[in-house]
């Protein structure tokens, strides 16, 4: 499970790249993947918004 934050725009590599990245590996493995809707909050410590979202690899097929 990964909890990752699209608002960081400072991360390296991008987010959108280690994405596309983290699919990739994904499907040479035969993983399946699901992604949560985004969520939207404030950071808790200096108001910057945030948007998360969780993905999950799991062996074996997709549900469904």
């Amino acid at each position: 499970v990964y909890l990752v934050n699209f608002e960081d725009r400072k991360a390296e590599p991008p987010i959108e790249d280690e994405i596309r990245h983290l699919r990739a590996q994904a499907d040479q493995m035969r993983l399946c993947v699901t992604e949560t809707e985004p969520y939207y909050a404030l950071n808790y410590s200096n108001g910057d918004p945030v948007n998360f979202r969780v993905l999950r690899f799991d062996y074996g097929d997709c549900p469904g």
